[in-house]
């Protein structure tokens, strides 16, 4: 497990059980929501072409809303990792496995760059 806290849908009652009307029903969970596990490895489409890959995501620890995707550009053993912030996603196509931003491949390969710390180092 991840760690990350998991939605379970309550059961449908059966056709033949009666609905229970007492209060407000509880809203399904969105189908369009995906893990991250579903969206790693997506595509990166800017404005003018495919610039690279989502290979992680960034998540605020506050709120846990994931504000930034990790993104490699380049070839896979040369390549940078670069920050795009979720608000320059348009969309996202899940037929297409392709997250499509509001950058140019130039905007994307100037973002900040995104460096792990090494282990044991100081927060």
């Amino acid at each position: 497990m991840s760690g990350f806290p998991i939605l379970e849908l309550p059961p449908k009652p059966l056709p033949s059980e009666p609905a229970i009307a007492s209060g407000p029903q509880p809203e399904r969970a969105d189908a369009h929501l995906r893990s991250t596990q579903a969206v790693n490895g997506y595509h990166l489409q800017a404005s003018d072409g495919t610039i690279g890959h989502v290979c992680d995501f960034m998540m605020d620890d506050k709120s846990w809303a994931i504000d930034q995707l990790v993104i490699k550009t380049g070839h896979r053993l040369s390549g940078k990792e670069v920050l795009i912030p979720t608000s320059k996603i348009a969309r996202i196509s899940f037929d297409e496995s392709t997250v499509f931003v509001n950058l140019t491949k130039d905007a994307v390969e100037q973002s900040s760059a995104h460096h792990l710390a090494p282990v044991g180092a100081a927060a």
